[in-house]
This record gives C-alpha cells, structure tokens and sequence, in this order.
C-alpha cells in the first residue's frame, strides 16, 4: 500500500513556538494490551503534523481503536502503513484551529509472544504553522518494556526446564489453570 499525502495551510497567525512530543514509556507483558499515550506542550502557533511511529518487532497496533486526544479533537487523523512496518500520521485542521496542549493520540497495541523490549521512536517530520510555514521536528525516543517471563518460562524462575514443560502439560490437560499462583499462562504459549 502507498502512502501519499499532501497538505496545504494557507493564511494563518504569527506566533509559532518550538513544539514538545511525549511518549509514555510502555510496561506489559507478553500476549497483553498496553496504550502508547502522545502528549505535546508548547503548540501554540502549530495547526498540522506530520510523523512516523516505530515500535520494536513484535508490538502491534490496534488501529481501529485509535483515539484523538482533547489537544487534537477538532483536528483530521489520517494514518497509513509504510513499506518497512512503520505507521505515518497526519494531524490537521483545514479551520486553521491551533493545537492545544495535552494529550494527542492514544494508541492501543498488543505485546506479541515474540515481542522483545526495546526503543520505539516517533519521528516528526514536519509542522505546520499559523503562518504556512513548515518547521522540521525531531525524534522522540521512548522505552517498551516486557514484564513476566521469556517465552517457554512457564514458573519464571529465568530458567526453561523440564518443570516448564511439565507445567504445560498439565495447563492442556487442565490439571491446572491459568490463574494457578506460580504459573505464567503467557509464556506458556511459544508459538503464539
């Protein structure tokens, strides 16, 4: 799928300050859900933004449960899938209405059984001032962390032993459960 935007502001206000993008570090554990929060400051002057998501091999994005923060409420989302996995968002206003400061994106993703911690970065490529001036961003780096134990370490001990593999014979043959204190149900699941 390709990716081809264009966006055009015209006719607008003076005062555009240096923008500030936050992203909230991440901690969840295999096979769970957590919610990238993007909050900004300092967008006094800005109408438009454009930027690209990375997140390490693994995590997924929920994009159907996007939502748009009060910073960016009256403002157009468009987003789209790049060749190399990355996600590019597109924030405007055709009213010419400034961003707020405060939140604006919260976007769900899923830790997949093979996800691993890692940096994720949100790479702003450009905003758009009240003056249809074009400002270049930078990067925002931010940590995801996985919580719990690696894949096939079923009691977390750090280790993967025969004891694992016993334990998962007994969650199939349910013997045990997966609410069992001790017993990892996420690692269980190797192969997703």
């Amino acid at each position: 799928m390709k990716c081809i935007m264009a966006l055009t502001l015209a006719g607008m206000s003076s005062n555009a300050t240096a923008q500030q993008l936050n992203v909230q570090p991440i901690k969840a554990g295999l096979n769970e859900q957590a919610t990238l929060v993007v909050t900004a400051g300092n967008m006094t002057g800005f109408t438009a933004m454009q930027f690209t998501l990375s997140l390490p091999e693994g995590i997924v994005i929920a994009e159907n449960a996007i939502t748009k923060g009060e910073a960016v409420a009256n403002h157009e989302l468009t987003m789209c899938s790049l060749t190399n996995g990355d996600r590019m968002f597109v924030i405007y206003n055709m009213d010419l209405n400034t961003f707020k400061n405060g939140e604006l994106l919260r976007i769900p993703v899923t830790i997949g059984s093979n996800a691993k911690s890692g940096e994720g970065e949100l790479s702003i490529i450009r905003f758009s001032t009240t003056k249809s001036i074009s400002s270049e961003g930078t990067n925002v780096k931010f940590n995801m962390t996985i919580t719990g134990p690696s894949l096939g370490d079923v009691n977390g001990d750090g280790s993967i032993t025969a004891q694992d593999a016993s334990l998962v014979l007994q969650l199939v043959a349910k013997k045990i459960t997966p609410t069992t204190e001790g017993v990892f149900y996420n690692a269980a699941d190797v192969n997703g």
